[in-house]
This record gives structure tokens, C-alpha cells and sequence, in this order.
């Protein structure tokens, strides 16, 4: 498997709402960080991420450590998902318990 990875300075607009038009926030300055799978297994399940981070990456060391951050942020969520189902499993075993007593 082959990765390649770039990043650049963008910079965002401030959003543009039906109603209120343009926010007077300022624009946001951020970096983008496009990663990319050359050579898939699969020609049509390419992965590709565009991260925005509000770090400055200067240097592919920066642009990897931004995507090895968003790669984990799964595992996290996966954690997160499975702790809640675990304690509304218990809070429901403990509602029925003491509805029964």
C-alpha cells in the first residue's frame, strides 16, 4: 500500500446563512491535508482524506502526524460507542431490577 501525502494553507470564509448573509466572523485560517492512496487493491475503493486541522504543517513529518491523529480519532469513537452501549445495557438491567423488587 502507497500514501501520498500534501498540505497547504487555506483559508475559509465566514459562512453565508439564508436570512442573515455573510457572518461577520472573521475568515478562518487553517492548513489542509489532502492524503491520498495511490495503488488500492481495488482501482474504485481508493481512499482519500482531506483533513482541515488549525495547526500550521510546514513539513510532511506534520502532515503525517495529522492523519495518523484523524486515523485513531476511529478508534476513540469506537471506544466512546461501546462504553455507552455497555452502561445503558447496565442502567436497563438496573431500572428492571429495582422495578421488579
Amino acid at each position: 500500500m502507497h500514501w501520498c501525502v500534501s498540505a497547504t494553507a487555506v483559508t475559509l470564509s465566514a459562512p453565508w446563512r439564508p436570512g442573515y448573509g455573510r457572518s461577520r466572523n472573521a475568515p478562518i485560517q487553517c492548513t489542509a491535508v489532502r492524503v491520498w492512496e495511490v495503488a488500492a487493491p481495488d482501482a474504485e475503493d481508493k481512499l482519500e482524506w482531506l483533513l482541515l486541522c488549525d495547526a500550521a504543517v510546514v513539513d510532511f513529518a506534520q502532515a503525517r502526524e495529522c492523519a495518523l491523529q484523524y486515523s485513531t480519532r476511529w478508534v476513540i469513537e469506537i471506544y466512546q460507542s461501546c462504553n455507552l452501549r455497555r452502561t445503558l445495557f447496565w442502567q436497563k438491567i438496573d431500572f428492571f431490577s429495582l422495578s421488579t423488587a
